[in-house]
Parts: C-alpha cells; sequence; structure tokens
C-alpha cells in the first residue's frame, strides 16, 4: 500500500473508531490536510427536530425509516383526519400509460465495464439522492463485502437528484450497477406530469420504483442500512417462501394518528379498518373484502398502533404479487394525497397486498432496538433501549438469533454534540458505540411503566422494559468497515472502497518504522 493511501486508511479507521466528537473533528481535520484527496463533503446531520407536546394536546408519535430524513423522529399526530369518510376515499384507479413504453434506454444508465451477463431475475434495489450519496455508496460496498453480487439498480427521480458526476463515480466502482431516473421515464411515457414527479422526490420513491422495475425478485434497501448478513438470505426464510413477500415489523405505538386515526370527528372507526371496507374491490375484480388472518391479529387492526411496518428492508416477487402492485400505484398516485393512512411510504406495502387479496408476510419476529451511547442507555435504564432500529433474521424459534441489520443513520453521520437546541435528544444524535440491542422476540408494545420509573420520560423511539442483551461479537468489526468506507465516499478517498477487509489486516507486513 503506498505510504499516502496507509496514512489515509489510518486517518479513516481513526475517524470511525472516535468515541466523541472531540476527537472525531481533531482526527478529520487531518483528512483534510491529505493532498491527494479532495476536501470531506460530510454534512450536517438532516434531522427534522421533535415537536415538544403535551399529553392531553396531542399524540406524539414515533416517525421512522425516512431515508432522506436521517433518524427516527418524533411528530404530532393529528387529532383527527379534515375530511369526512364519503370523501376521503378517491375513486379506485388502476395504472395506465400513454403510447411511449415505460423503461426507456434513455433513462437507464450503464458503465462501460457494466455485465450484461448479469442475471435480471433477482436485484437489490436502492433509492440514492445526492443527499444520501455517501450512504448509498458505502452500502453498496457493504453488499459486495457480504458477498452479494447480484444486480444493483440505483433509483433517482429526475436529473437533479443525482447529478451526472455523481452517478460516474457509482459506476466505476461496480460492474452489475445501473442508474434508473424513473420519474424521468415515468413521465417520458405520460404516466405521470413532472409537477406529480416532484411528489415523489422523497421517501414515496420507493414503492414507485418496486412498481417499476423490471427485476423480478427485488429486495429494496434504505440507504442507511447497515447490514450483518447478505439481504438476500431473507428470500430463504419461509414467509418468502410460502407467499412472495417479506415485510418487517416497526414499532408499536398507540396512537391516534395515520391508518389509526379516526375515519372522521363523528366515528370511532380507524381509517385503517374504514378503507378496507369502502375500498372499491370491483374495480380490480374482486367481490369485496376478504380480510387475511395477519390483519385479523395485528396490532394495526385493532387500534392498539399507529405503525405496522417498517419498510427500510422490504422484499418482494413481483411474479407472484397479484394484483398488490396495481392496488400499491392507485395508493401512492392517488389516495395517499387524500388520506394520511402512513407516516411516509412505509405502511403502502402490506396495506396494498392486504386490499389485493394477495399472500403477505412478516418476520415472526418484532422490532428491536440498539442502544444508544450518547443517551447512557445501559448505565441509566438497561432494560429500555432507544437507538436506532434493528432486524433479527426471520428464522423460526428452533434457530439461534441472529442481528439481520439496523436502520441507522446517527451510528454513520456525525452532527454536533454541542448543539443548543432543545429539540435535539441525545438518543437521536451520533451513536459512537452501541452495546446491547433488545432481544429477540414476538411483536409487543413497550411494557407498562411504574410511577417513578426514569424510563417515564425517555423518547417515544425507546421499547420500554423490553430488555437488552448484548450485540454479536462482530458487530463492531461490521460498524467499523461501513464508517470507514462512509469516511471514504464522503471525503472521496474512493481506492479505499474496494477493500474489504483492510482493518483487520492492520499492515501485517508494515515496520515499526513505516
Amino acid at each position: 500500500m503506498p505510504k499516502a493511501s496507509r496514512s489515509l486508511w489510518m486517518v479513516l479507521v481513526a475517524l470511525a473508531l472516535g468515541t466523541t466528537l472531540v476527537t472525531f473533528v481533531r482526527s478529520f481535520s487531518l483528512l483534510q490536510q491529505l493532498k491527494e484527496y479532495a476536501p470531506s463533503k460530510i454534512a450536517a446531520h438532516d434531522q427534522v427536530l421533535a415537536v415538544k407536546t403535551t399529553p392531553k394536546a396531542a399524540s406524539t408519535v414515533i416517525t421512522s425509516n425516512a431515508e432522506d430524513k436521517g433518524e427516527s423522529t418524533v411528530t404530532t399526530a393529528p387529532p383527527t383526519l379534515r375530511l369526512a369518510p364519503a370523501v376521503v376515499i378517491p375513486p379506485a384507479s388502476r395504472f395506465a400509460h400513454g403510447d411511449a413504453p415505460i423503461h426507456n434506454a434513455a433513462f437507464i444508465i450503464r458503465g462501460v465495464n457494466f455485465d450484461d451477463s448479469v442475471s435480471r431475475e433477482r436485484g437489490i434495489v436502492i433509492s440514492i439522492h445526492k443527499g444520501v450519496f455517501a450512504l448509498g455508496l458505502s452500502l453498496i460496498r457493504e453488499l459486495r463485502c457480504l458477498g452479494n453480487d447480484e444486480l444493483i439498480q440505483v433509483y433517482h427521480c429526475l436529473p437533479r437528484d443525482l447529478p451526472g458526476n455523481l452517478q460516474q463515480v457509482l459506476l466505476k466502482q461496480d460492474s452489475h450497477l445501473e442508474i434508473v431516473d424513473v420519474c424521468s421515464d415515468l413521465v417520458q411515457a405520460r404516466v405521470i406530469t413532472e409537477t406529480k414527479a416532484h411528489h415523489f422526490r422523497n421517501w414515496w420513491l420507493k414503492p414507485l420504483v418496486l412498481h417499476h422495475t423490471d427485476v423480478q425478485e427485488v429486495i429494496l434497501l434504505d440507504a442507511d442500512d447497515i447490514l450483518m448478513k447478505d439481504p438476500a438470505l431473507t428470500r430463504q426464510s419461509k414467509g418468502c417462501q410460502d407467499t412472495g413477500t417479506l415485510f418487517f415489523y416497526d414499532r408499536v405505538m398507540d396512537g391516534k394518528a395515520y391508518f389509526n386515526n379516526h375515519a372522521s370527528k363523528t366515528s370511532n372507526v380507524s381509517l385503517l379498518n374504514h378503507i378496507i371496507a369502502t375500498f372499491n374491490y370491483t374495480e380490480f375484480g374482486f367481490d369485496g373484502p376478504k380480510h387475511s388472518d395477519h390483519l385479523l391479529t395485528s396490532f394495526a387492526h385493532k387500534q392498539e398502533s399507529c405503525h405496522e411496518q417498517d419498510s427500510s428492508m422490504v422484499a418482494v416477487d413481483k411474479s407472484r404479487s397479484g394484483l398488490a402492485l396495481e392496488v400499491l400505484w392507485y395508493l401512492i398516485y392517488h389516495m395517499r394525497f387524500t388520506v394520511e393512512y402512513s407516516f411516509g411510504d412505509k405502511e403502502s406495502f402490506w396495506i396494498a397486498y392486504e386490499l389485493a387479496q394477495q399472500p403477505y408476510a412478516f418476520s415472526p419476529w418484532g422490532v428491536s432496538v440498539v442502544s444508544s451511547s450518547t443517551s447512557h442507555d445501559i448505565q441509566r435504564h438497561p432494560e429500555t433501549l432507544c437507538g436506532s432500529i434493528a432486524q433479527y433474521i426471520p428464522g423460526d424459534e428452533t434457530t439461534e438469533p441472529e442481528l439481520l441489520y439496523v436502520n441507522g443513520k446517527a451510528l454513520l453521520d456525525p452532527i454536533p454534540f454541542n448543539v443548543h437546541d432543545k429539540h435535539i435528544r441525545p438518543n437521536i444524535m451520533y451513536n459512537a458505540q452501541p452495546t446491547h440491542l433488545v432481544p429477540r422476540m414476538k411483536r409487543q408494545p413497550s411494557r407498562p411503566q411504574k410511577e417513578k420509573d426514569p424510563a417515564k420520560r425517555l423518547p417515544s423511539e425507546c421499547l420500554i422494559g423490553l430488555g437488552s442483551t448484548p450485540l454479536p461479537k462482530h458487530f463492531a468489526s461490521a460498524l467499523l468497515r461501513r464508517r470507514v468506507h462512509y469516511l471514504a465516499a464522503s471525503s472521496e478517498a474512493y481506492e479505499l472502497l474496494s477493500q474489504c477487509d483492510f482493518y483487520e489486516k492492520k499492515l501485517e507486513n508494515q515496520s515499526p518504522g513505516d
């Protein structure tokens, strides 16, 4: 390894291992001094600030998995819908496009070294815009380091969201990668107008991408997913084998918001149950509603949670989706502009399958979270963790619990610790050294709290009273590698992205004087 590259490597590892922002800033200044590479472009953490409410004024609800917003945030739930049931549900409308075909080659970009032999049957799909470019690029490298060699489709919406220079960086890094401008493609085909396209320049791009991609067995990933295993293994789960889908649960949050809101000011019926009862099934060839077993036993149906799905990883076999993707189109292109049934896109997937009467499967395990080092979870309340969402491999009870991934920008992207803003909560700030996670268990709500319990004042991201268990031993090294890749992508030190185990070798042959 050249001496300059070795020096850069050492700085990046020091950055990734730093446990305070002071250490990070001082080390990062060294990186900026290396003349071989451009200055870092690490941006400030793009957080939506929490809104303080009193318990009687409104429900405080977790809002999670916003890939272009960073870590989970808290928002104030609206007390009721703005519209009455008679006008709340727009007319059912099926997908149609104009004379121009979709999947126009003009909007699919491949590098000169693209491998045309790569299978299009299975693939990984990631939405990347310039604001999460370093996260997305480092995730792509992690997939390859974990042994995944499938086609990767990078989707974006309109040219401005992923400029040409960033596209070229992505294409040079991988021969099994292509870039798709889905919004320009659909505008050209007269499926949507350019004005409407702008409404997909956010988390709503993900379900649009699922509808558009020509890959059959799709795994959708968020750019801030931190993988412990190759996500392709989810296709081997019983749920995915049986239904062609695998969804993951979000936290159980008892609040009158989104699909758990009242359908009107004069009704106690939830919006979810109202949608299921009044959906125009005949437009899609069905006689009427047919409730799935999952729906009938869900916290959502029982009006005990305003969140059901965590969409940071979604596995779908499109060849087995029936009419679910047509219903998905209706939800994301029509209904969501009238009905706030979901915080962002995340509930659209399972609701589409439910309305389309198509079998679907959730992981047998509830959501977990990792400990937050900045809020000192383990020291203050070891039975209540408040960090980023984590998901277990969806095996059955006979399998050993294994961590599949963590959805956590806060583990990668530092923000100032001295921000004097009362809305910035410690548990969503840079999590330098998580040590524990909530044990694997069936989905359940947080435990009831005693009056003097210190966890009672904690943010709604916390899984209260559900316990903790140490993170697996390999988590630290996996996180370190991802941090080094993220910092390398942020600082344009792209040559380091080709390495998967450089930090483990630790320059074995380096002499003490080097």
